[in-house]
């Protein structure tokens, strides 16, 4: 960031280099914070994403589970219809 800001210095007369230094900071630190919101935006999906995988991995397996268990015992699925 500071290597953009410098390369904009030799660009500048010095009656120009301070509001226009000040204003490119500005928009720095406004991009900055937009980042930051957006990675936490980001944090929160990914945490929803990996409770919901987590949710219908716990699904899968209980079906799962439940499909053995009638193929060894298939006589006790009279008992459930």
């Amino acid at each position: 960031m500071r290597a953009i800001l410098e390369s904009y210095d030799s660009e500048l007369t010095p009656a120009e280099h301070s509001p226009q230094l000040s204003r490119r900071m500005r928009e720095a630190e406004e991009m900055v914070q937009k980042l930051h919101a957006h990675n936490a935006e980001l944090e929160v999906q990914m945490s929803q994403v990996l409770e919901e995988v987590g949710n219908q991995k716990q699904r899968a397996e209980m079906v799962s589970g439940g499909c053995l268990f009638f193929f060894f015992f298939p006589h006790l699925l009279l008992l459930f219809s």
